[in-house]
């Protein structure tokens, strides 16, 4: 017995003592009873102060007053009397008033010379050279410098290679409308001229690129399939029967058609 009471001891790390849990009783949070009492009587005096103020403001709400504004009383309209005394007083204080006349125009101009925020203002990118917007407005202003020619010839039912060809035929008069033309020849390049018709827009708002004749059409080709834009071609023929009626001839080739049968007519007698 001696020998498993030693055993037992709680030092000795085989043996272990369940521990007893206590059970905790909870006890219920009551909120004591004067704290109740004091929020009865704060109500109590709030209630009292809304019915006095209620009861001060139910007998001023006709006279404007500020408190029935704040609580949401709805004003009552004032007499016409009473407003327009209050319109003439404004009109009478108004009038006293003298209001000085605005400076003129050139007073101003003096004052504020040239740009009054010459470095506030923001530069645009087209004005700062080096910058694609600056290159781009350069580019644009020289398409438009072209826009005379080359409309000119894309009238004339021209494809893209024959344009080229007829700039560069007129290369050294025209080299100076360039921006920056090339060192030798050509003067114009087919890409050159395309970039140059894709940013310059006719008279009726289309791009001329769009104008174009392509190249395996030929110009002025009664019954080609050219673009909308191009519009079709027809050929001039006689009337039908012009070889039975003179009639149907122009005058001018019904008065000269006898007269050059009968000098054919001579020319085989006398052979």
């Amino acid at each position: 017995q001696a020998i498993w009471q030693q055993l037992c001891r709680p030092s000795f790390a085989g043996c272990r003592i369940p521990a007893k849990m206590v059970r905790s009783k909870i006890v219920p949070a009551h909120r004591p009873a004067g704290r109740l009492t004091a929020l009865a009587a704060a109500a109590a005096a709030a209630y009292a102060a809304l019915t006095l103020a209620l009861g001060r403001t139910s007998s001023t709400a006709a006279d404007g007053s500020v408190d029935a504004f704040a609580l949401g009383f709805r004003l009552a309209p004032l007499s016409p009397a009473v407003a327009a005394g209050r319109m003439a007083s404004a009109v009478q204080r108004r009038a006293e008033v003298e209001l000085e006349a605005p400076p003129s125009d050139a007073e101003l101009s003096g004052e504020a010379q040239g740009d009054p925020r010459p470095y506030s203002r923001r530069l645009p990118k087209r004005d700062i050279p080096g910058t694609t917007s600056w290159a781009r407005k350069h580019l644009h202003e020289e398409a438009y410098r072209f826009k005379p020619i080359t409309q000119e010839l894309i009238a004339r039912g021209m494809s893209l290679d024959e344009i080229t060809f007829a700039l560069n035929r007129r290369g050294s008069e025209l080299r100076h409308l360039l921006w920056r033309p090339n060192l030798g020849l050509p003067v114009f390049k087919r890409q050159k001229i395309r970039t140059m018709l894709q940013r310059t827009i006719g008279d009726d708002g289309i791009r001329l690129h769009k104008k174009l004749r392509p190249k395996f059409l030929p110009p002025n080709a009664p019954g080609a399939r050219y673009q909308e834009l191009l519009g079709d071609v027809y050929a001039e023929v006689p009337p039908l029967g012009w070889q039975n009626d003179k009639k149907a001839l122009p005058e001018e080739q019904a008065t000269t058609a006898p007269e050059a049968e009968e000098a054919g007519e001579a020319e085989a007698s006398e052979e």
